[in-house]
Parts: structure tokens; sequence; C-alpha cells
């Protein structure tokens, strides 16, 4: 179990270092697009 644990943890690890600012702007972006639509379509019903 330990085991398990403790590889789980490294990939987290690995995951979240491997994150390159390229995705973190996409990320960006899609959040903005996101809250755009969602003020368009407040102004659509009005």
């Amino acid at each position: 179990m330990w085991k398990l644990t403790k590889q789980y943890w490294k990939d987290v690890w690995t995951l979240l270092w491997s994150k390159t600012t390229v995705d973190d702007i996409i990320i960006a972006k899609a959040e903005e697009i996101k809250t755009k639509a969602k003020k368009i379509k407040e102004v659509i019903k009005g």
C-alpha cells in the first residue's frame, strides 16, 4: 500500500511540474471564454 501511495505522489508531482506556460495560457483563455459566454447568455436572456 505504501508503495502505491508513494508512486501516486510521484505521479502527481511529475504532472504538476510538467505543466508548461502554454498549458497555463490555454487554461486561462478557456476560463475567460467561459466567463464571456456566460455573460452573453445573460444578455440574450435579457
